[in-house]
């Protein structure tokens, strides 16, 4: 499809010339007395040629500069999304396996959770090279895990293992939304 395009648009390209310098050489043949030679023939469908072919070249170069920049942003997204979702895991898991080991386990979340803070604050300046989604992607997942952080270290007096439980289940769900979001977006810069 892609050449299909191109080699049409070279094709209108050189018909566009030949005819604009056919009704050229007819004006200066009329009008101004121009005397027709096989040089200036020569000259407009050499530059006819060369334009085609320059063409031909700027697009390729702009769709290789393209294939590259997609396989870098690429990179980036894997390496963020790789980063960050061993943390999500452990956060995750730990939650999902808070109701049989409370005392160990909550301290382990409020430590997993502080840790993927601290690591979305790297990957955040790693994101805003690609898109604005995978940088928001990553800003939900340091907020998930912020409010996860502060759900265990400034739990009020009086509230309930259950209530914190109730609250740590919300931010593990909103987690694994953003951690799907952001394999999505990696694979959609993989195809684009």
């Amino acid at each position: 499809m892609h050449k299909f395009f191109l080699y049409t648009t070279v094709l209108i390209l050189i018909v566009f010339l030949v005819t604009s310098g056919y009704i050229v050489i007819e004006v200066a043949i009329k009008y101004f007395g121009f005397k027709l030679d096989w040089g200036f023939i020569g000259a407009l469908i050499g530059g006819a040629i060369s334009g085609g072919i320059t063409l031909i070249g700027v697009k390729q170069t702009i769709q290789e500069n393209k294939r590259t920049d997609n396989h870098k942003k690429h990179l980036i997204a894997n390496y963020i999304f790789t980063e960050l979702l061993s943390k999500i895991n452990e956060v995750s898991s730990r939650i999902k396996s808070l109701p049989c080991d409370w005392d160990t386990n909550i301290d382990e979340i409020a430590q997993f959770s502080k840790e993927l803070t601290e690591t979305t604050l790297v990957m955040k300046e790693e994101a805003v090279k690609i898109d604005i989604l995978i940088y928001r992607e990553v800003k939900s997942v340091e907020y998930n895990a912020e409010n996860i952080y502060k759900t265990i270290i400034k739990a009020l007096p009086g509230i309930t293992d259950q209530q914190i439980m109730e609250e740590l289940m919300r931010y593990r769900r909103q987690l694994s939304i953003a951690d799907v979001n952001l394999e999505k977006i990696k694979n959609t810069i993989r195809h684009s």
